[in-house]
């Protein structure tokens, strides 16, 4: 088996090849959405700009006063949840595990299946381009080669116009 067929029988090739695909059409769309939201964002600076000051400085205490009552509740609720982690360590089957992982075990499979045949795709258009170009020259090539050379002709029929007369 030859290395050109071992590459193309190679799912982890066509996985790659499809990833980088699927990476550069996303950042071919890039410019275009960065210069959309650069647009947006200096249209809305002006717009927003006065307003957000004026709402940060009544916001900020009423944020502080939030900050403290979420503290105090944060606490009496990390207690109540390590209580409760600690009773459902006990009652956590593995049957419940080991479902999550063959559910993401599938899910994992499916986005390299689907990579791998887009990785296949750019891969063979490419061989078929280099392929179509490669016949492209033997048939440029095999016309001149098949041609006789005219002396060759030319000297065949003043020989047979002779022989008839």
């Amino acid at each position: 088996m030859t290395l050109a067929e071992k590459i193309r029988d190679n799912k982890a090739v066509y996985t790659g090849a499809g990833a980088v695909d699927l990476a550069v059409e996303k950042l071919r769309e890039m410019p275009e959405t960065i210069t959309k939201v650069r647009a947006e964002l200096t249209e809305n600076y002006g717009k927003y700009r006065v307003t957000v000051l004026e709402n940060v400085n009544d916001v900020r205490g009423e944020v502080n006063e939030r900050v403290t009552k979420a503290r105090t509740t944060a606490t009496v609720r990390l207690n109540e949840v390590k209580a409760n982690v600690a009773k459902a360590q006990g009652k956590t089957e593995a049957v419940s595990i080991q479902d999550y992982v063959a559910t993401m075990t599938a899910k994992v499979n499916g986005v390299i299946e689907e990579l791998a045949e887009r990785g296949r795709t750019v891969i063979n258009k490419a061989a078929d381009e280099v392929a179509s170009e490669a016949q492209e020259a033997k048939s440029v090539e095999a016309p001149a080669a098949a041609r006789p050379a005219r002396t060759t002709t030319a000297a065949r029929r003043p020989a047979a116009r002779k022989a008839t007369d």
